[in-house]
């Protein structure tokens, strides 16, 4: 699928590495996933399971899924957590309901899982829409279990800057259907673009669906390769595959015909960071190992959730932030990525241009 892109595909030097992202509270979390998104003018950086600790570094409790807000966006690896109960503990971005509650009292070797891997999108001016997948861990084989993707409404205070969620009843997506939006999200116009990993692990399919219809499963069309087909998602055809996470993105850095980026991690273990090219959302796209991604304190497992975020991109290189993350106990690494482009690339438009 090189016919994509006019222009040498982008090389990549030796990835920066600059530092965890950290809590100004300076307690040492250890946390996943660290994708980022921007809702209300303020940007956040949303988390998965978050082993949470007191003052004094000692473990108080496990939530699934966290959010914290950016400060100060030259200090793009520090972020605050708004709500901590007393004891230390984080409150949820995701909240349980009382009959997620009532699982975990009565079958304690059971947990809920709320994880979010796509981001969250800004439908309206403080108002966000996130796709999450509702999932419990067990005490059997397998020890995961997928159930579904849900649908979350966020606003946030515009006086603090805090979140606040409203989960919409019920699943919408079901296992054994594609997991849209599990991917990457996006604007666009009048859209949200799902990127979605289908149940056949490793494709990737491409979904698009109104913004004040996303509640509506009726309401999404699919892309077949060669238009939009609305309610049937199995003439899908895959984007990208071998990729269980990454973000898409417009940006002008790579110049006119490639405009959309993909920044993922390969499925096999090996912390390979992936790049992808496009001229249009619906592809082709042509993907390519660029780089690897490495631990600090815990470099000896493979790294995961690699993910861009293009708005703490500075300076004249054309350079991206991504961060990645290491397993348990460790955290989420952010690091700069300085791409070397062909001439004709580097004297066209800038990042921040507008498309």
């Amino acid at each position: 699928m090189a016919e994509a892109c006019q222009s040498a595909f982008p090389t990549v030097t030796e990835p920066e590495i600059l530092g965890y992202l950290t809590d100004v509270n300076q307690i040492g979390y250890s946390r996943d996933i660290g994708r980022s998104f921007t809702l209300g003018g303020r940007i956040y950086h949303i988390f998965g399971d978050t082993f949470c600790k007191n003052s004094g570094g000692e473990f108080v409790g496990l939530v699934s899924n966290t959010a914290s807000m950016v400060m100060d966006k030259t200090k793009p690896l520090e972020s605050s957590y708004l709500c901590i109960e007393e004891n230390g503990m984080v409150e949820p971005l995701l909240p349980l309901i009382d009959e997620e509650i009532r699982l975990q009292q009565e079958q304690p070797k059971q947990r809920v899982t709320l994880w979010n891997f796509s981001g969250v999108v800004e439908v309206f001016p403080g108002v966000g829409l996130m796709y999450e997948k509702g999932v419990e861990h067990k005490d059997s084989d397998p020890t995961h279990v997928y159930h579904g993707i849900g649908l979350a409404r966020i606003t946030v205070d515009s006086q603090t800057g805090k979140l606040c969620t409203c989960r919409v009843p019920g699943l919408l997506f079901a296992e054994d259907e594609p997991r849209f939006g599990s991917f990457s999200t996006h604007i666009e116009g009048d859209y949200v673009y799902l990127y979605s990993l289908t149940p056949e692990a490793g494709q990737v399919v491409l979904a698009r669906v109104e913004k004040c219809l996303a509640h509506c499963r009726d309401a999404y069309q699919h892309w077949n390769g060669l238009g939009w087909v609305q309610g049937d998602w199995s003439c899908s055809v895959p984007m990208f595959t071998d990729l269980p996470q990454g973000a898409v993105f417009r940006t002008a850095m790579f110049g006119k015909g490639r405009t959309y980026v993909l920044v993922g991690v390969s499925k096999w273990g090996d912390s390979k960071i992936r790049l992808g090219l496009a001229e249009r959302a619906e592809g082709p796209w042509d993907v390519r190992e660029v780089a690897s991604a490495k631990g600090i304190n815990y470099p000896n497992d493979y790294m995961y959730c690699i993910y861009p975020h293009e708005w703490a991109t500075e300076g004249e290189d054309i350079s991206l932030m991504v961060t990645w993350s290491e397993h348990w106990p460790g955290g989420v690494v952010a690091a700069r990525l300085k791409f070397q482009v062909d001439d004709m690339v580097a004297k066209g438009p800038s990042a921040t241009d507008e498309l």
